[in-house]
């Protein structure tokens, strides 16, 4: 099963991506986030950093208040 925060509807689908991707990876059992884990993101989405660095600048503005 696949469970996000619903707010990630309110984010950009490139930002949407990476948080399915990442969380698509630890459904193929990698549950930790070590090498092989973070190999296995970028073999999908190979900007995954540049996108989660903007996601942790931007997260705040998904909330509603």
């Amino acid at each position: 099963m696949l469970r996000v925060n619903w707010r990630i509807v309110m984010a950009p689908m490139p930002l949407v991506d990476d948080v399915v991707a990442h969380e698509l990876c630890h459904l193929s059992g990698a549950s930790r986030h070590d090498a092989r884990f973070w190999a296995a993101v970028a073999g999908v989405l190979p900007d995954w950093e540049q996108r989660r660095a903007l996601l942790r600048r931007r997260g705040a503005e998904f909330k509603l208040d």
